[in-house]
C-alpha cells in the first residue's frame, strides 16, 4: 500500500502515470492483444504514447481538442487513447452499435477534428457524416495496427504542452435511451482518482492480469484500463467479447479478474461449462470476476458462482461518477447478493424528494459526492446544474435504499418508476420476480399510460435457449411471487431486451414501444367486443339474463360495480360504462369469489358475461368455489373451451 501511496502523490496526471511506469516496469508486459499476439511493454507504451502525440500535433490538433474514434478494442485502440491523453488531447470514444442518427449527433457535438475508424465501421460513419458542415479529417485505422496517418508530419518534435490534473483528459457519451446522449466530461483528476479507487477495493498488484473485454466506449473499461496501469498489472486485450474464447483466454493468459456486465454473464450461464472441457486447472489463479453497468439478477449471480466456482463481487458505478461508486468487498468481507454493495471511493447517501436525507431502510434517490466524479455536461450547463449541487452531490437518478450494514439496494430508476392507483412501483422487483421462473432468462418491467389506474404494468420478457413459457403460466407465477397488484396485465416475448453500451436495459425506451402497442391492441379488442347495430357488423342480441349460477354471480359483480339495475350476458362491460379501474376491481372479485387468477387482459378480450364465464369455466381445476357455483364448476372444470362456451350457449339453458 506505501507503493501506491507514493505512487498517488507523485502522479496527477495520465502522462506523469505512463512516465512513472516506464521507469519502474521497464519491459514488462502491459497489454497483450489475443488474435494477433502482439504485446506493448511500459516502455512500448510511453514510446507510442510520445508518438501518436506527435503525430496528433502534427494535424495541427491543439491542447484540449477532440480525437474521435471508432474501433473496437485492440493494442492500437489503447495506444490511441492513452497517446491521445499523454498529448494533452481528448479522446472521444464512439459507440460502434449507435445508429446513423444518433452517431451524427455524437460527432457534431463533441466537436471532434479527427476520427479513426476501421473499414468494418466506415460506411456506418460515412452516412452519419453526410450533413455535417465542419471538416473531419477521418483515418484508416486497425484495432491492433498502427494507423498510417497521411500528411502528418511524423517528425514533429515539438514538445506535448504541459497538462494539469483538472485538464479534460475524457469525453465519453451516455447511452442516451430517450433523448440524445449528454456528453460527460471525465478530467486526468478523476480518471486517476477512480484507479486508485479500483486499486484499493481490489487489491490490485502487477501479478493480476485483466481480462478486458468491455468495449472502450464504456467507462468501465477506461477507468480498468488506468488502473492495471497504475498497479503494473497487464491487460488482456480482445477486439470484443466472444463467448466461445472466453475461458480460452482466462486460461491462456492467466488472468485473475475480468470485468462482466450481466448480459455477458448471462451468455456465459448458456454457454458451456469450463470444467466439462478440463479447464478446471486453469480457472485456479483466478481471484474473482465483478459485474457492475447494470443491475444483476441475484438467481444469476447464485447460479454463476455455483456453475463457475468463482467469486462474483456485484458493484455498481455509472459514467458520470467516472466508474465505480458502491461495491461489495472481496472475501473474507461479507458479500449480499442482491446488493451492489458498500461505498467505493465516494460518500453516498439517499434523500427524499425535498432534499433530506433518509434513514436506513427507506427508499429515496441516491446521491454521491466524491473526486472520481465528472467536471460536468460537455456545453450543457444546464444540465450540469440539475445534477451536480453546488456542494458537489451528485444526483444519480437511481432509487434506493441502506440497509443496517450499510449496504445499499437498487429498487429502480426515478424516472422508471411506475405509479399505480397513486402507489410507486418500483419495476426491478417484478424483473426479479419474472426472471425467477426457470425458462426465464431476463426480464423488464415498464409502465403504460392508464386513464384510470394512472399506469398500468406490462413486461418483457427473454426466454433462455430451448425453454418454452406460455404467457398465463408466468402471469401466474409473477402473480404469486409479487402479488395480484405488482403483476402485470400483459407479457411480451422478445429475442433480446434493448440496451445500451453500459449493458442497462433501455427501459425508457421500452415504455413508449409497450404504450403504444398496448393502446393499439386494447382499441382493437374493446372495437371487436362491440355488438351495437352498425353497418357491416352483427346485429345487437336481444337482453338475456343469467343463465346458471355463475352467470348470476358475474351480473351481480357487474350491477354493483357499474352501478346499473340490471346486465345481460351478452351486454358488453365497456359500453355499460366499465374502464380500467373498475375492470382491475372484476378481476380481483372473480379472484375472491371463485379463486381462479385472471389477468386483466382476459377481461379485455372477453367483455361478457358470458364469454368471461368460459374463461373462469376453463381456469377452474380443483379449487374450492362458493356453495352456489361449485355444481357448475364441478362439471365444466375438465371441459375444452369449445365444450364450455357450447355448454353455457343461450341455446342450450336446459342444461344447466
Amino acid at each position: 500500500m506505501s507503493h501506491q501511496s507514493n505512487l498517488q502523490q507523485e502522479v496527477t496526471t495520465v502522462p506523469a502515470l505512463i512516465d512513472r511506469m516506464a521507469e519502474r516496469r521497464g519491459g514488462e508486459t502491459f497489454l497483450i492483444a489475443p488474435e494477433t499476439k502482439r504485446q506493448l511493454t511500459f516502455e512500448g507504451l510511453q514510446q507510442r504514447a510520445i508518438e501518436v502525440a506527435r503525430q496528433l500535433l502534427g494535424l495541427g490538433l491543439s491542447k484540449g481538442e477532440k480525437v474521435a474514434f471508432m474501433l473496437d478494442n485492440g493494442l492500437f485502440t489503447a495506444e490511441l487513447v492513452l497517446g491521445a491523453m499523454y498529448g494533452g488531447f481528448v479522446p472521444v470514444p464512439l459507440n460502434v452499435g449507435a445508429g446513423r442518427s444518433q452517431l451524427e449527433y455524437l460527432v457534431s457535438h463533441s466537436d471532434t477534428l479527427v476520427i479513426f475508424v476501421s473499414d468494418e465501421y466506415r460506411d456506418l460513419l460515412q452516412s452519419a457524416m453526410g450533413q455535417l458542415r465542419r471538416q473531419i479529417k477521418v483515418i484508416a485505422a486497425h484495432p491492433d495496427k498502427d494507423a498510417v496517418c497521411d500528411a502528418i508530419e511524423t517528425r514533429n518534435t515539438a514538445a506535448p504542452p504541459k497538462i494539469d490534473k483538472g485538464d479534460d483528459a475524457l469525453l465519453i457519451y451516455t447511452s442516451g435511451s430517450t433523448s440524445q446522449p449528454k456528453g460527460v466530461v471525465i478530467s486526468h483528476r478523476n480518471i486517476l482518482a477512480e484507479g486508485f479507487n479500483t486499486i484499493n477495493a481490489y487489491r490490485l498488484c502487477p501479478q493480476d492480469h485483466f481480462l478486458c473485454v468491455l468495449p472502450l466506449y464504456h467507462i468501465n473499461a477506461q477507468k480498468t484500463l488506468i488502473a492495471t496501469l497504475l498497479s503494473g498489472g497487464c491487460v488482456i486485450m480482445p477486439h470484443r467479447f466472444n463467448v466461445t474464447s472466453f475461458w480460452d483466454w482466462i486460461v491462456e493468459y492467466r488472468c485473475t479478474w475480468s470485468f462482466l456486465a450481466p448480459t455477458i454473464i448471462s451468455h456465459l450461464l448458456n454457454w458451456t461449462d469450463p470444467y466439462a472441457e478440463g479447464k478446471g486447472a486453469g480457472l485456479k489463479q483466478v481471484r474473482f470476476m465483478r459485474s457492475s453497468s447494470a443491475p444483476l439478477e441475484p438467481s444469476h449471480h447464485q447460479a454463476f458462482e455455483e456453475k463457475f466456482r468463482l467469486v462474483l463481487i456485484e458493484a455498481m458505478g455509472s459514467t458520470e461518477a467516472g466508474g465505480t461508486f458502491l461495491s461489495n468487498p472481496l472475501p473474507p468481507g461479507e458479500r449480499k447478493i442482491g446488493s451492489p454493495g458498500l461505498p467505493h471511493g465516494f460518500e453516498v447517501k439517499v434523500l427524499d424528494a425535498g432534499g433530506r436525507e433518509l434513514p436506513s431502510g427507506e427508499k429515496g434517490e441516491i446521491v454521491i459526492r466524491g473526486p472520481s466524479a465528472m467536471k460536468g455536461y460537455y456545453k450543457n450547463p444546464q444540465a450540469t446544474a440539475e445534477t451536480i449541487s453546488t456542494d458537489g452531490w451528485l444526483r444519480t437518478g437511481d432509487l434506493g435504499y441502506r440497509d443496517k450494514d450499510g449496504y445499499f439496494f437498487i429498487v429502480g430508476r426515478v424516472k422508471e418508476l411506475i405509479i399505480k392507483s397513486g402507489e410507486n412501483i418500483a419495476p426491478r422487483e417484478i424483473d426479479e420476480a419474472l426472471a425467477r421462473h426457470p425458462a426465464v432468462m431476463e426480464a423488464a418491467a415498464v409502465g403504460v399510460p392508464d386513464p384510470y389506474l394512472g399506469e398500468d404494468i406490462v413486461a418483457y420478457a427473454v426466454l433462455k435457449s430451448g425453454k418454452r413459457c406460455s404467457e398465463q403460466e408466468l402471469l401466474g407465477f409473477c402473480e404469486r411471487e409479487v402479488g395480484h397488484f405488482k403483476t402485470p396485465t400483459k407479457i411480451y416475448f422478445m429475442e433480446d431486451l434493448p440496451k445500451g453500451p453500459s449493458g442497462k436495459v433501455q427501459r425508457l425506451g421500452l415504455a413508449e414501444q409497450a404504450a403504444k402497442t398496448v393502446q393499439s391492441e386494447i382499441g382493437a379488442t374493446q372495437a371487436e367486443s362491440r355488438v351495437e347495430k352498425t353497418e357491416g357488423t352483427e346485429p345487437k342480441r336481444d337482453f338475456l339474463g343469467p343463465r346458471n349460477p355463475l352467470e348470476q354471480v358475474l351480473v351481480k359483480v357487474w350491477a354493483d360495480l357499474l352501478g346499473v339495475e340490471r346486465v345481460g350476458v351478452h351486454d358488453n362491460f365497456f359500453d355499460l360504462g366499465g374502464h380500467s379501474l373498475l375492470a382491475t376491481q372484476v378481476v380481483s372479485q372473480v379472484r375472491n369469489a371463485f379463486e381462479v387468477e385472471l389477468s386483466l387482459r382476459t377481461l379485455f378480450e372477453n367483455p361478457t358475461v358470458a364469454g368471461l364465464a368460459v374463461q373462469i369455466a376453463q381456469a377452474q381445476t380443483k379449487k374450492t368455489v362458493p356453495e352456489e357455483g361449485a355444481d357448475v364448476l364441478a362439471d365444466l372444470e375438465s371441459l375444452s373451451e369449445e365444450e364450455a362456451r357450447h355448454l353455457l350457449a343461450e341455446e342450450s339453458p336446459e342444461k344447466i
